[in-house]
């Protein structure tokens, strides 16, 4: 986690926040990744690329969040 003050500099937020954002996003995608796979596992092809085109969304809008509030809200469904 040598990037962590990275991460925290560019979000504005300190370190421990910045990992608890890291923990976050780890946890969510431990246990949301099984989930999904049995979810879809029964779905066509067309609707799964659908799906995993919502995710790569999900992502690309946590990669260029200005804030880590911001960032949080968007990994955890917060508003």
């Amino acid at each position: 986690m040598s990037l962590l003050p990275n991460v925290a500099s560019d979000l504005g937020v300190s370190i421990p926040k910045a990992g608890l954002l890291v923990s976050g996003y780890a946890l969510s995608v431990t246990f949301g990744a099984p989930v999904l796979a049995m979810a879809t596992a029964r779905l066509d092809r067309h609707t799964a690329l659908l799906l995993i085109g919502i995710f790569i969304l999900g992502n690309f809008f946590c990669a260029v969040a200005p804030s880590g509030a911001l960032e949080a809200a968007t990994i955890f469904g917060l508003s």
